[in-house]
């Protein structure tokens, strides 16, 4: 059921794997990638940004922290998590940016690539949804992540269930037509 506009929506997200193009971090040739996922206000400057550049490129100060998964040590190309479920409260309205990042030999967090995603756009999309990552301008994988919308007209909650076992990696190819749905980078984000 849609619930794009719905006052009082709650949204759980759990990031659950990702397939990058490439190590990140620099001088090593092993990458712990950890997702850190932002609630961007409806109206915020960074989403005509986003929406003319074609990709995110907003940078870890814009919009509200939700949370953070814990790094997946060795995760290399195909990090997964299991949790926590990353709570968006007042959600019926902004978007989400995803940012996916290791962190760097020298010190610092290094991007391997973000995705935004309009938050109704998402709550119309069955869950689990992949969303494209770029930094750069390059596209640099894609992140699998499932959600469950919660709202005050409808307070059951729907499950999150998991699209992959612990071993599985998300692939882009033909030949998985049963593939969780793609929003592009900065889907529906508004002009």
């Amino acid at each position: 059921a849609a619930c794009a506009t719905v006052v009082g929506v709650m949204v759980e997200i759990v990031c659950q794997g990702a397939n990058l193009t490439r190590i990140f971090a620099r001088f090593s040739q092993t990458q712990a990638p950890f997702v850190e996922v932002r609630h961007l206000a409806a109206g915020e400057e960074s989403l005509q940004a986003l929406q003319a550049a074609g990709r995110a490129g907003v940078g870890s100060s814009q919009g509200e922290l939700i949370g953070r998964t814990r790094p997946h040590e060795g995760g290399n190309l195909r990090p997964r998590w299991d949790g926590p479920r990353l709570v968006v409260e007042k959600a019926s309205g902004g978007a989400l940016l995803f940012r996916v990042l290791t962190a760097g030999v020298l010190g610092g967090d290094v991007v391997c690539g973000e995705g935004v995603v309009e938050l109704p756009t998402l709550l119309q999309q069955p869950s689990p949804c992949t969303v494209e990552l770029h930094r750069k301008g390059e596209t640099t994988g894609f992140l699998l992540f499932a959600f469950s919308a919660l709202t005050a007209a409808a307070p059951q909650r729907r499950e999150i269930r998991c699209a992959l076992p612990p071993q599985a990696v998300p692939q882009r190819d033909a030949h998985q037509a049963h593939q969780a749905p793609t929003l592009a980078a900065g889907a529906g984000v508004a002009a």
